[in-house]
């Protein structure tokens, strides 16, 4: 006989004893393991039993109903399952029951959770759906404050509906609260009930130990360990049970939900609570208005276009082109962060003169360094930025080929020129994505650029970082294209600055003259080139939609992480997953010119 034994012990919210804790937009990270071990005795054979599952993922509040959620969002982080493979000789074998990166969508419907993929809408299989469920909130009385050494108990129903387990029947729940203060309370209780096994009741005495933070709105922590002892019908056969089985629980509050369900105007706490709406501001580049971009309402910029003198760098080569170093944050600290770094030039001297000109000297105006690769320059930008990082994890580090594609299809001309002389300016690109601690926060940071060899100098380009809560990383993706996706050149200072550049150039020797031709040949190529970039599918990129806009009838590119977008003829824009949001009616950004663009049709 064949025994499959699946006891999944999953806490879910029904009655909550505080609202603040279903507010819209609160975020969860939610980490919970389940372990089963035992025998089953089916007459003279014994078969032993080890299960278990993990799921890690972050749960976000879609919507509520009342003191209810009536729909919430679980992104995965990790999902499997360990159980006995008969065929690889009863030895442990790992299944994923869902990838990492997977968006369920969780939806209350008669008396239950129904959880589907979030973009097909298809319902996912029930092994999986059982793993994902809205976290526990016991209603203990909560109509009046806690005292410690204050007791409670569940039987029945009110058991089953505060303490929701896909494999519970009945039982009792007594409960005590054994230590409380203002920063925390934490409550013992002894479970007795029947876990569903193969359709089959089994008996289970447990022990439950449950800590609350301060809100007392949900368990941090949660841990439920007992003894199974009992017979269960297992494919015709009656068999004997026993074993213990146990799971444990954390939640994490990554993000604060919105207080109210409505407000006036979007605002910065909007836009970082509620990424199912968040309106942006189309504006310009402080220093020289260089070009524009769509900034989420309530961010800050620091930085922008900035000059080397070449008399006080000691020679041109870092002084002919504009540089740019600019940063978009949604705080002070930089907890989401979009950042924009210079291209730098650095010289790599050959020859009889490179013993006069040693690694980390000057020559004419650049750092002397050893031409490095993209994955090389982006490790050592990563621990420039953050030297105080810890826990550091490269999730993925990987080449971007169209990119690199693109950077030598502008150079193609110059490069036909250079190949009689037998030169060639070659370039490599790469991304990376971090996980790290700092400031007591877990972050994770993409990071990207192209390197571009010059033979006797080098130096990088288009070089992005950005970053954000790990947790919600993918929820602030979507933030992230939408910005890259809209930056717009000013035509008069690229006119102006080429111009600048020509001038500049008379100051550098006739060496550097031929690679200055290379840098105003990308420019020119610079739509080609950027949309190749921003083409590039790595890691970090979401979809992509084509809508068209009613007033000019133009077709334009974008995410397609939210259903709906509106823009105003000035080019500020609102995205929002919610049919009835107007914002024309909430007068979002103050304005009530919004007009909805829809996708272009097929």
């Amino acid at each position: 006989m064949q025994a499959s034994l699946r006891v999944v012990l999953i806490l879910a919210t029904v009655v909550a004893p505080m609202l603040h804790s279903l507010a819209r937009g609160q975020q969860y990270r939610v980490r919970r393991s389940t372990q089963v071990e035992g025998t089953v005795r089916a007459g003279q054979d014994v078969y032993p039993i080890r299960e278990s599952s993990h799921v890690d993922f972050v749960l976000t509040i879609v919507r509520r109903d009342a003191n209810r959620v009536a729909e919430a969002r679980a992104d995965v982080r990790e999902a499997y399952v360990i159980g006995q493979d008969e065929t690889a000789g009863r030895r442990d074998a790992r299944q994923d029951v869902l990838p990492a990166g997977r968006r369920l969508s969780l939806t209350w419907r008669d008396g239950s959770y129904v959880v589907s993929d979030a973009e097909s809408g298809r319902a996912v299989p029930e092994s999986a759906s059982e793993l994902f469920e809205v976290p526990l909130c016991l209603e203990l009385g909560a109509k009046e404050p806690w005292k410690e050494g204050q007791t409670w108990s569940l039987r029945g129903r009110n058991l089953t509906s505060n303490l929701r387990t896909l494999s519970l029947e009945d039982g009792a729940l007594e409960g005590k609260i054994e230590r409380l203060t203002k920063d925390s309370a934490k409550l013992q209780a002894k479970l007795e009930t029947q876990l569903v096994i193969e359709g089959h009741g089994v008996p289970f005495v447990g022990r439950v130990a449950m800590t609350f933070g301060a809100t007392h709105d949900l368990p941090t922590s949660t841990e439920i360990q007992g003894a199974l002892n009992g017979q269960a019908s297992i494919q015709g056969e009656v068999a004997h049970f026993e074993g213990r089985a146990s799971m444990t629980q954390t939640i994490e509050v990554v993000r604060a939900g919105a207080q109210e369900e409505e407000s006036a105007h979007t605002t910065h706490e909007d836009s970082r609570a509620a990424l199912d709406s968040i309106a942006f501001r189309r504006v310009a580049e402080p220093r020289e208005k260089a070009f524009t971009i769509l900034l989420p309402h309530g961010w800050s910029i620091n930085g922008g276009i900035y000059r080397v003198n070449a008399a006080q760098a000691g020679g041109p080569l870092n002084a002919i082109e504009a540089k740019c170093d600019i940063t978009f944050a949604s705080d002070e600290r930089g907890s989401v962060r979009f950042r924009r770094l210079p291209n730098t030039v650095y010289a790599v001297v050959r020859g009889p003169a490179a013993p006069m000109f040693p690694v980390g000297t000057n020559y004419q105006g650049a750092e002397v360094r050893p031409l490095m690769s993209a994955k090389g320059f982006l490790d050592t930008l990563f621990r420039t930025m953050h030297p105080g990082a810890r826990n550091v994890r490269v999730v993925d580090t990987r080449q971007l080929p169209k990119m690199t594609k693109a950077y030598y299809q502008a150079a193609r001309s110059i490069n036909e020129q250079l190949a009689m002389v037998g030169i060639r300016i070659d370039f490599d690109t790469a991304g990376m994505l971090v996980d790290y601690d700092e400031d007591g926060q877990r972050f994770r940071e993409l990071l990207y650029t192209g390197i571009t060899d010059r033979k006797d100098s080098w130096h990088n380009s288009d070089t992005i970082a950005f970053r954000a809560p790990a947790a919600t990383f993918e929820q602030w993706r979507a933030v992230f294209d939408i910005m890259r996706y809209s930056v717009r050149l000013n035509p008069q200072w690229v006119l102006a600055e080429a111009g600048g550049q020509s001038e500049r150039a008379g100051e550098v020797i006739r060496v550097y003259q031929e690679v200055q031709r290379l840098s105003r040949d990308i420019a020119r190529h610079k739509s080609e080139t950027t949309g190749e970039i921003m083409n590039e599918n790595y890691l970090m990129l979401t979809g992509q939609e084509e809508f068209v806009n009613p007033e000019t009838n133009e077709v334009e590119l974008d995410t397609n992480e939210f259903r709906y977008r509106w823009k105003t003829p000035g080019d500020d824009v609102f995205y929002t997953n919610r049919e009835d949001e107007d914002p024309n009616i909430r007068k979002v950004l103050n304005r009530s010119d919004f007009h909805r663009t829809p996708v272009r049709k097929r």
